[in-house]
This record gives C-alpha cells, sequence and structure tokens, in this order.
C-alpha cells in the first residue's frame, strides 16, 4: 500500500511538475511574445528616427539655400542703397542747376507774356471774324 501512495503520490508529482513546466513554457512563449513586440516597436521608432534625421537633414539645406538667398538679397539691398545716395546726390545737384536756370526762364516768359497778350488779342479778333462770316454765310 506504501507503493501505491507512493506511485500515486509520484505520479500526482510529475503531473504537477507537467504542470508547472507548461506554465514556464506559457509565460516564456509570452516573454517571448513581448520581447518580439518591443523589437517590433524598436524597429519603428529606429525608422521614424531615420525619417526625422532625414527630415532635419532637409529643412537644414533648405535653411542653408534660404540663408544664402537672403544673404544675396542683403547685398542687393546695399547696392540698391548706394545707387540711391548717388542718385540723390545727383537729385541735389539737378535741382540746382533747375532753379538756376527757372530763374532765367522767369525772366523769359515775363518778357513772352507781352507778346502773348498781343497774340491773344489777334486770335480773339480771328474768332470774331470767324463768327461774323458764319453768320453772314448760307445755311447749309
Amino acid at each position: 500500500m506504501k507503493m501505491n501512495q507512493r506511485r500515486g503520490q509520484s505520479t500526482e508529482d510529475q503531473r504537477q511538475q507537467a504542470e508547472r513546466g507548461r506554465e514556464h513554457a506559457e509565460a516564456h512563449r509570452e516573454e517571448a511574445e513581448e520581447v518580439r513586440e518591443k523589437g517590433e516597436e524598436q524597429r519603428n521608432l529606429a525608422e521614424e528616427l531615420r525619417q526625422a534625421r532625414e527630415e532635419m537633414r532637409q529643412y537644414a539645406e533648405s535653411a542653408q539655400l534660404t540663408a544664402e538667398v537672403v544673404r544675396g538679397m542683403h547685398e542687393s539691398a546695399r547696392q540698391t542703397a548706394e545707387e540711391l545716395r548717388s542718385q540723390a546726390d545727383e537729385m541735389r545737384q539737378a535741382r540746382d542747376t533747375v532753379c538756376h536756370h527757372s530763374q532765367q526762364v522767369a525772366e523769359t516768359l515775363r518778357q513772352v507774356t507781352q507778346e502773348q497778350g498781343q497774340i491773344l488779342a489777334k486770335i480773339e479778333q480771328i474768332f470774331q471774324m470767324m463768327a461774323q462770316l458764319q453768320s453772314v454765310a448760307p445755311s447749309a
């Protein structure tokens, strides 16, 4: 009877041991699945990081090109400012010249004004004569 108890106990121990083995195997499978999932997450994160680095490289390249354009625009603006200063100096000189000539023209205009008065009077006479001719001419 003790033998039967020992065999029964041994069988029960084996069964419990087998059950613990299955539980351990299931735990290892779950753990392996978690490790696989974490590996996949890490691969995905690594790909996202690679894409982010590529985007940053492109942004840096774009920023460099933008900086070159800005430098070009700055140089162009500087040259334009120099040209405008030069033109302003020329305009001041031209203004002074124009003022001098304007004084001369004003004097000439005073003299011409007298002649214009005479010309206007003659034009007025011509218009009056035309009006008289139209009133005398037969209607068509």
